[in-house]
């Protein structure tokens, strides 16, 4: 993610680059995406790909994450493509939440899930709160384009951890 300036507005752009491994990348990107951050990918048994985006503004408030299913790496910027669900904060309003990674996940009864580790946040008068989360969501759901209402599972808040140092006072309590 590159950031840069219009005036006091801040706007992220995402990159993608090509290449096998990191060494070879081509140094020029083959898409970017204005307006965006935290976009991620994760390849699926049947060759699509799941694109996990988080969009900000309008309906989307400070930012919720949008699923979508897409067959060519060249539909992460299309803003035509189906959302199969938007993913809620949970009980926290005005808050946001976003995707750090993405699994493919088996249980022992041999069920196919896909696991988003993620985070929730949001501000109050003490400052801004993250805490991690995870989502999970049947793989043939998502598949079948059947989801349903998927809420964050909180699996770590900063009170888990030893007091240790901040970026600054108001970033106290956040675990990304």
């Amino acid at each position: 993610v590159r950031v840069r300036r219009e005036g006091h507005k801040v706007i992220p752009q995402t990159e993608f680059y090509k290449g096998s491994d990191i060494a070879t990348l081509v140094r020029q990107p083959f898409l970017v995406i204005d307006n965006m951050k935290d976009i991620r990918l994760k390849q699926l048994p049947d060759g699509r790909f799941l694109l996990c985006r988080r969009p900000w503004g309008g309906k989307f408030g400070r930012g919720k994450v949008t699923l979508h299913i897409i067959s060519d790496l060249k539909q992460i910027g299309d803003d035509t493509i189906d959302t199969l669900a938007i993913l809620e904060p949970g009980p926290y309003k005005d808050a946001w939440t976003g995707i750090n990674d993405v699994y493919l996940l088996q249980d022992s009864r041999k069920k196919q899930w896909v696991g988003l580790l993620g985070h929730v946040a949001f501000d109050t008068k003490e400052g801004r709160h993250y805490a991690a989360c995870t989502f999970k969501i049947p793989l043939k759901d998502l598949l079948d384009n059947k989801i349903r209402a998927v809420e964050p599972n909180i699996i770590a808040s900063r009170s888990c951890f030893a007091s240790g140092p901040a970026k600054r006072k108001s970033l106290r309590d956040v675990v990304f």
